[in-house]
């Protein structure tokens, strides 16, 4: 078998920020070949495939890789720097599940590269706890063994709904919904029901539910139903239950868990009230429940006589049933179990015991009538009525009925109070960049929400279901510098709800900018009603960045002149200092938002000094920095416009040394640093972000050596026969404790012979190395340019014979001329520097013909 194998080293790139590298690879494969890469430079991001290979046998092998790569960029690889082993499997895999219920151990075959190393779907039959063992064998053995506990949870207890109330001829519905021990549904609830009138009598139908539904047989009372997955653990029934005794107590089991009987009993007449959200036709067709409501919106309660007399024994309408009628309305609560307000029908309260109704008159016409419903408040509530006033020994307790239980969700969620945890500090409500700072990114704050009805009011049953509803906080972005709009953060969000009202103080949100704020429910599903969207806050902002996080270059200064420099001469940059930042919230994830206008990292702030300024600063071991040509600004600051960017310092070409009196050499020990901040307070921790130290040894690196040397440019003056050329010494010197000494290092001081100002009793200020001896000409040489250990190795040629005389000269080491000005010396004593000066002189003089004898007199 043959099996191709692609190795990509990704844990390589996570050691590199970024910038070019040279990296070469030895991989060895493990059946006795090996092979060798160069890979050429690539960048973090990249994920190149280093290595392919075909295996002839099927087997396990151990691959190493060898990573080599010149991270000091000399050109040399780095050895040994990364090595890691791969373990590659080639051939077929066979798969084993065993699920640990008993069921039979699954086996599959494939190959090691198509394997899915995962559990297949299986389903259990029962509750409780299971250990799932995967084994994968090859070739050569096992290859690996996994365990996985899987618990098949069954439900604690069932929740029955009824409305109380049931017409014998017309089917009432049930749900049942399976729950934990907290209360809570179970979505994933599979298991296996009874349902039970408990009295022998009554026949069940499905409603609803993806199961298998088996009704028994008709009339016993007996029903079951296996629940699947897609039923999120509730199913409804119809009971048609014509004869038997009243009121009833229905039953559900699982064999393990019962009904908790908080729905009460269910009576049966043959007659009652319907409960719908429109009127019945006639015939009346289907009997709707009553869907959700919103609190404080009053919403129609359609009641219809319904069921059998003496006089009309067919199931429907009982249109006799006519004219004002006297009936009590009593509510009661279903989730929440209890609260503090109660529905209003027609504009009244109403009871929240039966025992507590008072008659309120209801006009019914032919058997129909309308009320006005109201309810200020949340959850799933139930409302019941009945009409004990009729004298039927039929109907010992009136006619009765009731309307499903249905649920009544908030109107609206109002915040307020939005403000800074740490302080208390109130919310500025910033329009745009220039706002009031309001919070860091991702810091904690402080909110209170509302639940409220539609006229105002406060919800106060909100937050009190089972299980409890929350509300979810979402931003809507309005202005900021890019378009990241992160959701909310909370380790506890919104606490428990108290009276309708919750504050919760670890809400964050991770950007830049200014947001507005919406309330809905938690979970996006008020007890199975849909979401409520609240009311949208004004501006909640201004969000600036938590701090800076920095990456910094490793900058190199270049030497001036071979392995050294001289005091007073410029040097620059090889690599300028570059420090690459990134705007971060308190997690420290990028705030992308930081861009543009609401970059606020400015050219004034860094070059200022003083607290909450950049306070750029160079510092030196010894001698002091010439920093005149700096560029304006320095750093330049670039922005990315994601969040991140970078601060790039120059030199202008022309750092240096103050020169003053003469020193012995030093090193350059250079250190440079700022303080990374904006215009807002936020800061790199650790500022100053710092390049270099000043103290031996730890400045900024002059690769080719940091010597520092107080020089000058020295002639000699020289004197010889016009006959013959005539060297005049010019060289480089510098000072050290024992005086100045020639600097035979210097290979690099450039001299040209126009640098030369040559003058005499016959010529002034030649600049063209010529000038006259005599009646004749001498012509100056410069043998090394630039300088060979520190010599100009001047020379003069012969002016011949009888043309004996003199030049002077001077060098012009000034701006104007060599623009040597460091190798300049103040050669007369008085203030400044000067050029330095000589004579060259061809011919012996006899000297003057008169003199002065001792003792001679003389006028």
């Amino acid at each position: 078998m043959k099996v191709r194998s692609i190795l990509r080293l990704l844990s390589i790139l996570a050691l590199f920020w970024g910038g070019a590298v040279q990296a070469f690879y030895l991989v060895d494969y493990g059946d006795g070949s090996s092979e060798a890469f160069n890979v050429p430079p690539w960048t973090a991001g990249t994920k190149p495939s280093i290595a392919a290979h075909q295996y002839l046998t099927p087997g396990i092998y151990t691959v190493t890789v060898t990573a080599q790569i010149d991270c000091d960029n000399d050109g040399l690889a780095d050895p040994g720097f990364f090595v890691s082993t791969i373990l590659v499997r080639v051939g077929g895999v066979t798969q084993q599940w065993d699920y640990g219920d008993g069921s039979a151990v699954e086996t599959s075959t494939a190959s090691a590269c198509g394997a899915t190393f995962t559990p297949r779907s299986h389903a259990y039959t029962a509750p409780g706890s299971y250990t799932v063992r995967y084994t994968g064998i090859s070739d050569g053995g096992t290859l690996i063994t996994d365990t996985l506990k899987v618990i098949v949870q069954g439900a604690d207890h069932f929740l029955i709904g009824h409305d109380g109330s049931g017409i014998s001829c017309l089917p009432e519905t049930i749900t049942v919904t399976a729950m934990d021990a907290g209360n809570n549904p179970i979505p994933g609830y599979t298991g296996n029901i009874v349902l039970n009138t408990q009295t022998g009598n009554g026949t069940w139908s499905l409603v609803s539910g993806n199961g298998t539904f088996l009704g028994g047989t008709p009339g016993d009372g007996f029903a079951t139903y296996a629940f699947v997955a897609a039923d999120g653990g509730t199913a409804s029934f119809a009971l048609d239950y014509q004869n038997g005794p009243t009121p009833i107590n229905i039953g559900v089991s699982d064999g393990m868990a019962f009904d908790d009987d908080s729905e009460g009993l269910l009576g049966f007449g043959p007659s009652g009230f319907t409960v719908t959200p429109n009127s019945l036709g006639n015939p009346p067709g289907a009997i709707n429940p009553i869907p959700a409501q919103t609190a404080g919106t009053p919403f129609n309660l359609h009641l219809t006589a319904y069921g059998q007399t003496p006089a009309d024994p067919v199931c429907g309408v009982i249109e006799s049933y006519d004219g004002v009628k006297s009936l009590k309305f009593w509510s009661s609560y279903v989730n929440p179990g209890s609260g503090t307000l109660v529905p209003g029908v027609d504009g009244g309260p109403i009871s929240s015991t039966e025992a507590g109704a008072s008659g309120q008159n209801v006009s019914f016409v032919q058997g129909q009538a309308v009320v006005v419903a109201k309810y200020k408040d949340v959850g799933s509530i139930r409302i019941e009525m009945k009409d004990d006033s009729v004298a039927d020994p039929n109907l010992p307790n009136g006619i009765r009925g009731g309307a499903n239980p249905f649920v009544v969700r908030p109107a609206d969620f109002v915040l307020s109070g939005i403000q800074r945890t740490s302080d208390a500090f109130a919310n500025p409500g910033a329009i745009d960049e220039n706002g009031t700072v309001f919070i860091a990114a991702g810091a904690p704050f402080t909110a209170t929400v509302t639940a409220r009805d539609a006229e105002g009011s406060t919800t106060p049953n909100y937050g009190q279901e089972t299980p409890a509803e929350d509300v979810l906080l979402t931003p809507t972005l309005v202005v900021a510098g890019g378009v990241n709009n992160p959701p909310i953060l909370f380790t506890t969000g919104f606490p428990a709800f108290s009276a309708g009202i919750a504050t919760g103080t670890d809400f964050s949100w991770g950007e830049v900018g200014i947001i507005q704020l919406t309330g809905s429910v938690g979970d996006g599903d008020y007890l199975g009603a849909g979401d409520v969207t609240g009311t949208t806050t004004g501006n909640v902002g201004r969000f600036i960045p938590f701090d800076f996080g920095v990456t910094q270059n490793n900058p190199e200064f270049t030497t001036s002149c071979g392995n050294f420099g001289y005091v007073g001469q410029g040097f620059g940059y090889s690599t300028a200092p570059l420090v690459n930042l990134n705007a971060r919230n308190a997690a420290g994830g990028v705030t992308q938002n930081y861009t543009g206008v609401w970059w606020k990292i400015t050219d004034a702030l860094l070059a200022a000094t003083g607290a909450g300024k950049g306070n750029k600063s160079y510092s030196v071991l010894a001698g002091m920095l010439d920093l005149a040509l700096i560029p304006v600004p320095d750093p330049v600051i670039t922005d990315n416009g994601n969040g991140t960017g970078s601060l790039a310092f120059g030199d202008g070409g022309a750092i240096a040394f103050n020169r003053g009196a003469a020193v012995a050499p030093f090193d350059a020990e250079i250190s440079l640093q700022i303080d990374v901040v904006d215009e807002d307070g936020a800061i790199y921790a650790s500022n100053p972000v710092k390049f270099g130290d000043p103290t031996a040894g730890n400045g900024i690196s002059f690769p080719a050596g940091k010597e520092q040397r107080y020089g000058r440019l020295a002639i000699s003056n020289a004197h010889g026969s016009e006959l013959l050329p005539l060297a005049v010494p010019l060289v480089a010197q510098h000072f050290t404790t024992a005086g100045f000494v020639t600097n035979t290092n210097d290979n690099c001081t450039p001299l040209g012979i126009l640098n030369l100002t040559l003058s005499n009793d016959l010529e002034a200020g030649q600049t063209d190395g010529d000038i006259a001896i005599g009646a004749a000409t001498t012509t100056a040489t410069l043998a090394n340019t630039p300088l060979a250990a520190g010599d100009a190795g001047l020379s003069f040629s012969a002016p011949g014979a009888g043309n004996t005389g003199y030049t002077d000269i001077e060098v012009d080491l000034s701006g104007t001329g060599a623009n040597l000005p460091w190798l300049q010396f103040d050669w007369d004593g008085l203030p400044g520097d000067d050029n330095p000066r000589g004579r060259a002189t061809f011919g012996i003089f006899q000297g003057s013909q008169y003199f002065i004898h001792i003792r001679e007199p003389w006028q």
